[in-house]
């Protein structure tokens, strides 16, 4: 009797089991979530995905948030399971990433500069050409009066494989001097034709073409990137800060797409007693900038550079270089179809 009993239970518990194995069978898609998980909401939604069974999952772009950075999606919404690293790996199962932050605010100083380095070289575009009108103003012994003020105007073209700078007076009446960058297989040539004085002074720079970021926004850079990659140096050198005061007067998570103008400065003070001179040497750095934008991409700036020496509390020398930038946005470089200098024909 109990084994016949056995007999009718039988089918009934294989077919239960194989109806288990029937709903556990692994699906052909897979959904994976985004949250924003930003100021404690870990239910808003930023981006979802519909992943095909062993297929990698596309990492999506940062999300943004004012005053914050993001960090990095995780498993988890308290931050503590990063998947950053398991993207190139494919997904198996439903997947819920939640985004961590980073306040701005408590970023190291270095890591600010390099956050408003990224964001402004994403911003550059394909520039075509630009002109820039540029004033100078220099005093000496700066209680005597004395001051002399320098104006250049700055025609730059880009081509699709050289740039050309043109530099006249302030009426453009006189070119000053004419600049060509360009490279080859191996180095980036940066010639500058002199034509201010009475006989022409002629000289070519050359550098590995992999030292050089972009010449064909080299122009940008030498406006204020430089300016910003020097400051950063000095943090991630670990100079010995003991004698300079700085401040930084920026906060680029305030750019979005949407942003028509920015604006920052950095501020630094040196100080150091020179023996030679016997007196307080003292060095004042202000850097101003402003910047417009035009469909996301920079079309405009201006900036202020002030540098001011003083001797035991005098300043001796100022010196004021001014410059306003526009910006042409293109969609393609053309060929260029002039002269190309011989970097062996300068000195």
């Amino acid at each position: 009797m109990k084994l016949r009993k056995l007999l009718l239970i039988l089918p009934l518990l294989l077919g239960s089991l194989l109806s288990c194995n029937n709903t556990s069978e692994e699906k052909d898609y897979y959904t994976v979530t985004f949250y924003n998980n930003f100021n404690g909401d870990d239910s808003s939604i930023y981006k979802t995905q519909i992943v095909a069974k062993n297929q990698l999952l596309l990492e999506p772009s940062n999300p943004a948030q004012e005053n914050y950075i993001f960090k990095s999606w995780c498993l988890d919404k308290q931050g503590k399971k990063d998947y950053s690293n398991e993207f190139n790996k494919l997904v198996s199962s439903d997947l819920k990433l939640y985004a961590s932050w980073i306040a701005y605010d408590d970023l190291e100083d270095s890591k600010k500069v390099n956050l408003l380095l990224d964001t402004l070289n994403d911003k550059i575009g394909l520039v075509t050409s630009c002109y820039t009108l540029q004033t100078s103003t220099t005093q000496y012994a700066v209680e005597g009066g004395n001051e002399y003020v320098f104006y250049t105007e700055k025609d730059m073209k880009r081509y699709q494989d050289i740039t050309t700078c043109d530099y006249y007076d302030k009426d453009k009446s006189s070119l000053l001097a004419q600049q060509q960058y360009f490279y080859d297989n191996q180095y980036f040539y940066n010639i500058l034709n002199d034509l201010s004085g009475e006989e022409t002074s002629k000289k070519t720079s050359a550098f590995n073409k992999d030292k050089i970021d972009s010449f064909l926004n080299i122009d940008f850079v030498n406006l204020f990137c430089y300016k910003l990659k020097d400051l950063k140096y000095l943090f991630d050198t670990n100079a010995d800060m003991s004698k300079y005061e700085y401040e930084l007067l920026f906060n680029p998570t305030l750019i979005t797409s949407n942003s028509k103008e920015f604006t920052f400065e950095f501020n630094m003070y040196h100080y150091d007693y020179n023996d030679n001179l016997g007196c307080l040497v003292e060095e004042y750095f202000m850097f101003e900038v402003g910047i417009s934008f035009l469909n996301g991409f920079i079309n405009g700036s201006i900036v202020k550079d002030t540098y001011i020496l003083a001797l035991d509390g005098a300043a001796e020398y100022i010196d004021v270089l001014e410059s306003e930038t526009t910006y042409t946005l293109g969609s393609s470089y053309p060929s260029f179809t002039g002269q190309k200098f011989n970097p062996e024909n300068f000195e």
